[in-house]
């Protein structure tokens, strides 16, 4: 497929120059659309920390016995409940490049 050159074209301004132009009546009135597609490519790079953790127990411990069957040793098992307060702090830094735009010279009107 051959690439084709789109060269734009505007009409020459009218004599007496934009001050003098004006739609008179029995004039033909025009408007002229374009699409456009306009992007911004941007990076985002968190940055997240870890503050000061806090624990803190959480009612009594609970004390489990084992003694073993065959002589004179004794299990403990010792188990605590607790709350871990883990503040973390969430933030984002925004990075953009150039804008681009992309034009479709084959657009229908609206």
């Amino acid at each position: 497929m051959e690439e084709q050159e789109h060269i734009l074209e505007y009409p020459p301004f009218p004599p007496g120059g934009c001050k003098d132009h004006t739609c008179k009546e029995g004039s033909c009135k025009q408007t002229g659309y374009q699409y456009a597609d306009i992007s911004l490519p941007i990076t985002l790079k968190p940055n997240v920390s870890i503050c000061n953790v806090e624990i803190e127990c959480c009612g009594e411990p609970l004390v489990a016995c084992h003694k073993a069957p065959c002589n004179d040793i004794l299990h403990i098992d010792i188990t605590q409940k607790i709350c871990v307060k883990i503040p973390i702090n969430y933030a984002v830094m925004a990075c953009f490049d150039e804008d681009k735009v992309s034009i479709d010279c084959e657009c229908p009107m609206p």
